[in-house]
């Protein structure tokens, strides 16, 4: 099981660019589309805080948003290369200077395709640089 992070986590080169940032997160998708969510959890690092583990993201992504059980569900994520429609989010906001409170330096959104078609549901990262590599943190899962 990992906690924070950081020892399993993806390793970024830093000022690594937009494209391998949204590669990490494609690959964290596909693992979810196959089931793999200890795997995707391990690959992003996680502020303690935000209390995310792997049984709470399927919860969050079955439930569209919420760890409840939702009345048109459940959802699960399906294969990009499949889905149908276009994702609308798929995007990484760089901010000039590192956010004072946690360091991070962009924000990372990218809708996820929920069974067979991609939706609004979104799944937001911080990049958040270290001194030797740079690291997705899960911040959320989301209706955007």
């Amino acid at each position: 099981m990992c906690f924070f992070g950081f020892e399993t986590a993806r390793r970024l080169p830093l000022a690594t660019s937009d494209h391998d940032v949204l590669v990490v997160v494609e690959d964290w998708i596909d693992l979810i589309a196959e089931d793999r969510f200890e795997d995707a959890f391990c690959l992003s690092a996680h502020h303690p805080e935000q209390g995310w583990t792997p049984q709470l993201m399927q919860e969050v992504i079955a439930g569209y948003g919420l760890p409840d059980p939702h009345p048109d569900g459940p959802f699960s994520v399906t294969s990009r290369h499949q889905a149908t429609g276009t994702p609308f989010h798929k995007d990484v906001t760089r901010i000039g200077e590192p956010v004072e409170k946690d360091g991070h330096v962009a924000v990372v959104q990218y809708d996820l395709p929920l069974n067979g078609k991609w939706s609004d549901l979104t799944a937001g990262f911080l990049l958040l640089p270290r001194p030797e590599a740079e690291y997705l943190v899960l911040q959320d899962i989301h209706v955007f």
